[in-house]
């Protein structure tokens, strides 16, 4: 359960995003950056679960004074990867500059508190989430939960295997002539991308060049 609830707050973005990924199936996000980061976690197959706001940490600031600080979000990933849980605060660049003297003590305190308990910590900012791959990530929401015809996927899945790699171009292109039918099937390749059926990297623009890989 969170260590704390994000109020309402008229000035940054907030709100939630579903996903069965998050500890509550609904990640509650302040600022548009932890909702990108929250969009990507959700998509990542490495990661298998994540919290926001996970714990509460007690630390002294540099006058002495014991202070309160939660971390944004602990990041859980699949056994397969091998790699220890992260602990992360979501920060701008800027942000940090114009503040570190003021946050260092509690980012010391989270190093502490995350080795301790086998984590990493990280700061995570625009540089880490606003990549190519949550511009990919933003394209595919919007085909993963996309109603699609069981034919038209094992069509798909049948020719790519025969290829086993193509583009999405030469791949519809292989599958009909018609260009009107190319175009329906489109969304169906997407979708089958989005849910990880068809091996693409994600972090090079998806476009109809990019490269399209089998995974039977």
């Amino acid at each position: 359960m969170s260590a704390r609830k994000i109020p309402r707050n008229y000035r940054v973005i907030t709100g939630c995003v579903a996903s069965e990924k998050s500890a509550n199936n609904a990640a509650e996000f302040e600022g548009s950056l932890e909702r990108d980061l929250y969009h990507m976690l959700d998509f990542d197959w490495t990661v298998e679960r994540f919290e926001e706001q996970p714990v509460e940490i007690r630390y002294k600031d540099a006058r002495g004074k014991t202070r309160k600080y939660t971390p944004d979000v602990l990041i859980e990933y699949v056994p397969e990867v091998d790699r220890k849980p992260v602990l992360a605060e979501v920060k701008f660049r800027k942000e940090l500059k114009e503040h570190w003297r003021d946050f260092k003590p509690r980012f010391r305190a989270a190093l502490r508190f995350a080795k301790k308990n086998g984590w990493v910590f990280r700061l995570l900012t625009e540089r880490e989430i606003r990549t190519q791959s949550l511009l990919n990530t933003k394209f595919l929401r919007r085909f993963k939960n996309r109603n699609v015809e069981k034919e038209d996927m094992h069509r798909i899945l049948h020719q790519l295997a025969r290829s086993e790699k193509t583009t999405p171009a030469d791949l519809l292109a292989q599958l009909s002539d018609d260009q009107w039918e190319q175009a329906q099937l489109l969304p169906t390749v997407w979708y089958l991308v989005a849910n990880r059926r068809i091996d693409v990297d994600l972090h090079q623009p998806l476009s109809m060049r990019c490269v399209l890989g089998s995974k039977d």
